[in-house]
């Protein structure tokens, strides 16, 4: 299971982009998002790195990477948990 954190996702329309997003990497994944906790849980055979690649997509926003966090303009990060 993988599990992120995004900062920005708060509401149930971010939510639905999310697991659009996510969906077009593996129609199989199973994707259950929290706004209000502001996490997503996705159990997917897809690589990792395309899942992340697939929620960055969605932002359209440039992104820095550090040890531990994908910080992406705005204040929207994706946490490795």
């Amino acid at each position: 299971m993988m599990q992120f954190h995004l900062d920005n996702m708060t509401c149930g329309g971010c939510a639905r982009s999310v697991t659009a997003a996510i969906k077009a990497v593996d129609p199989a994944a199973s994707v259950i998002a929290d706004p209000p906790a502001r996490l997503v849980k996705i159990e997917t055979s897809a690589l990792r790195e395309k899942i992340v690649a697939a929620l960055i997509l969605i932002t359209r926003i440039k992104i820095t990477q550090n040890t531990t966090f994908l910080t992406i303009g705005k204040k929207i990060s994706i946490m490795f948990i």
